[in-house]
């Protein structure tokens, strides 16, 4: 197991900076693109951040389920907030003074908390390369004239949240396109 986990942290290494580097000199040559062209090589150069991002949350989260199941310190840890938070609970409601009905909820909250601190941590990572890159959603759709920081924010957490969102919006993009194109069509004809 350990052996798996140098082996990705070894390829994580050696292709991130190279792949980085290599989103920043498409993103200068597009330009003269047209514009389809440009908003796909966008998609493209943000869909593969948000896979490599993606392949890092995972690894991450198992890193992190490795080192809590051999961790007593932060065991002890995770029972003291699990306590705080029966401790508030009840003092909210007399329901939760069973706290036998909260054993299945304990370990989902736990791994919830986890999936949380991954993805705020790649929020951070994810907003972050879209600013050195200058990386901003709105504007590649030219929604906007300039990046802004709520554009680097946007697209990050879009970054962040992986491939799949970033698919749905494309797909979004090119329905309206192709809607446009109809509509252009139909009025050529008359």
């Amino acid at each position: 197991m350990r052996r798996f986990f140098e082996s990705l942290l070894f390829i994580f290494l050696l292709t991130v900076p190279k792949t980085v580097l290599a989103q920043g000199k498409v993103l200068a040559g597009i330009s003269s693109w047209s514009e389809s062209a440009q908003v796909l090589a966008f998609f493209f150069i943000i869909l593969t951040l948000a896979t490599i991002l993606n392949r890092l949350f995972e690894l991450l989260i198992d890193i992190f389920k490795l080192i809590y199941g051999n961790s007593a310190l932060l065991q002890d840890m995770w029972e003291a907030v699990w306590e705080s938070l029966l401790e508030k609970l009840q003092a909210i409601d007399s329901h939760f003074k069973n706290t036998e009905l909260f054993k299945p909820l304990k370990e989902k909250v736990r791994i919830l908390l986890i999936q949380a601190t991954v993805f705020l941590i790649g929020s951070i990572i994810g907003v972050w390369l879209c600013a050195v890159l200058n990386l901003g959603m709105l504007f590649a759709l030219q929604i906007t004239t300039h990046p802004t920081f709520w554009d680097y924010l946007f697209t990050g957490m879009l970054v962040a949240s992986g491939p799949e969102p970033i698919h749905a919006v494309f797909r979004i993009i090119e329905a309206k396109k192709d809607k446009k194109s109809l509509k252009t069509a139909e009025a050529s004809r008359h």
